[in-house]
């Protein structure tokens, strides 16, 4: 049998099926939830979502790319901790009530939930317990996010109590996504066994970047290699690994090996601008970058 009969069988198997998909964010604004939706769509499922409103332009329901969609009158606010939970806690009441009703009218088979708040995905007990499949989309550890955030210690009650919390969520869950293996590995040292996450990493949309060989004549005017990072400049993503690799290359002594390295280059792509802790870390980045020699070359700015 084909792989295309295989994708053709798997596509009938979802064909007019329901999906609830939970944001705590803007859409269609924000990529990842957006394109997994959009996938589902494009399987021939009705799917129903439900976020944040950014603003009273923005239509209450909307049909986007054949996603339902329903924005709550919330917003997204920066603050202290009490801000965070009674965002939080506000939403999860709203997609709990919300998913509850729409259940007992018509169940649904699937309901993919995206953190932050992990806790989110206990808003899909009333779909789950009538038989609906729960998907947890883990985006960030929460714990390490807000000890970045509010400047937590590891061993702080806060801290261990959401990670008690995300070790519940996930066992919740039927099955869990990830964006990295290195995220998969935190959370399977302390919430749940490897086998029960998945890793989808944030990859382009092939519909928008084409997948283009590189031009002989740019290829011919630099044998440098570049390693690339899009993203943002977070502890937590471990980028200061890649200036230590870099000055590492330095300290090689082999005649070969010392040719090779300076052909080698870093330049970051930030994704998002940095504040409080985030920018301190930018800043020892930053320092840190300087320090190399100028063969190193490190494009880019850190903002």
């Amino acid at each position: 049998m084909s792989l295309a009969d295989d994708r053709g069988r798997e596509t009938a198997q979802l064909k007019g099926k329901r999906a609830a998909v939970l944001l705590f964010s803007y859409y269609p604004a924000d990529v990842r939830p957006r394109r997994a939706a959009e996938a589902l769509v494009a399987e021939g499922m009705h799917v129903e979502l439900i976020c944040l409103r950014k603003s009273p332009e923005e239509p209450k329901r909307e049909v986007f790319n054949g996603v339902h969609i329903l924005r709550l009158p919330l917003r997204r606010h920066r603050g202290g901790a009490v801000t965070y939970l009674a965002q939080y806690s506000a939403f999860i009441a709203s997609t709990f009530f919300i998913l509850t009703v729409r259940s007992l009218r018509k169940r649904f088979d699937l309901v993919h939930v995206h953190n932050m708040p992990d806790v989110l995905v206990f808003s899909a007990l009333a779909p789950k317990l009538l038989g609906a499949k729960v998907v947890l989309d883990l985006h960030d550890p929460m714990p390490e996010l807000m000890m970045t955030i509010f400047r937590l210690r590891s061993d702080s009650l806060a801290v261990r109590l959401l990670k008690r919390l995300e070790r519940w969520s996930i066992a919740f869950a039927d099955t869990v996504f990830t964006v990295s293996e290195a995220f998969k590995r935190i959370f399977t040292s302390r919430s749940c066994s490897a086998d029960k996450i998945t890793v989808v990493m944030n990859s382009p949309d092939e519909n928008i970047f084409v997948l283009r060989p590189p031009a002989a004549s740019s290829a011919r005017r630099s044998r440098r290699f570049v390693m690339m990072y899009h993203g943002s400049i977070l502890e937590r993503n471990g980028l200061d690994l890649a200036i230590e690799a870099l000055a590492a290359i330095r300290s090689l002594s082999n005649k070969e090996e010392r040719r090779n390295r300076d052909k080698v280059a870093l330049t970051p792509v930030p994704g998002a601008a940095q504040t409080g802790d985030k920018k301190i870390y930018v800043g020892l980045f930053s320092q840190r970058a300087s320090e190399l020699p100028e063969e190193r070359i490190i494009q880019g700015q850190f903002w």
